[in-house]
């Protein structure tokens, strides 16, 4: 068990109810906490087990699994967007550091939901849906200044086109005369 998360633990309620020798410790969520981590979307069904559902502490099960679920969400979108925009061949070193401050709040919400700190967990994950709310009209941005860039490349070949042909007419003048004068 990871040291924070022990500590966290400990300063909660399941903390309390171990001491008391009421609650098996990792083992009262986890069947066996090296190996398992109860999926974002159980958490709700895991505090189910022992708590009544409609109960405070089982509402505060659901809540914890509501923002867990909504901060995934916001950094899968907010890791998407800033692929996409690596691809787009855009600058994304700004959007990666916004990205890694986010993934910092994101990983102290699974050691704070172990105090069953609400408000805590709910600090936590209030600036991941800004990181992710932010990238993807950057990436919007990305995509617009692609269509841009194929906008101008239009001129671009109408222009290149037009000087073959011009190249071409003008080669074929050279070349007629030039057979004019042989014939004459």
């Amino acid at each position: 068990c990871h040291a924070l998360v022990k500590q966290a633990f400990a300063q909660g309620p399941h903390g309390a109810a171990e001491r008391a020798g009421k609650l098996k410790g990792c083992l009262a969520c986890h069947t066996n906490h090296s190996t398992e981590v109860v999926p974002i979307e159980k958490i709700g069904e895991t505090c189910g087990k022992c708590h009544a559902a409609g109960s405070r502490p089982n509402e505060m099960g659901v809540d914890l699994q509501r923002t867990a679920a909504q901060a995934s969400r916001d950094m899968q979108s907010a890791q998407q967007a800033v692929d996409a925009m690596a691809r787009a061949g855009r600058q994304v070193g700004y959007y990666r550091f916004r990205y890694q401050e986010a993934v910092t709040y994101y990983q102290q919400i699974a050691q704070a939901q172990h105090s069953l700190d609400t408000a805590k967990v709910d600090d936590l994950a209030r600036p991941v849906p800004a990181v992710s709310v932010h990238l993807p009209p950057a990436e919007d941005a990305t995509q617009e200044q692609q269509w841009e860039h194929k906008l101008l490349l239009l001129p671009v070949w109408f222009l290149s086109l037009s000087a073959m042909l011009l190249a071409w007419l003008a080669l074929r003048a050279v070349r007629k005369r030039h057979d004019d004068q042989r014939d004459g």
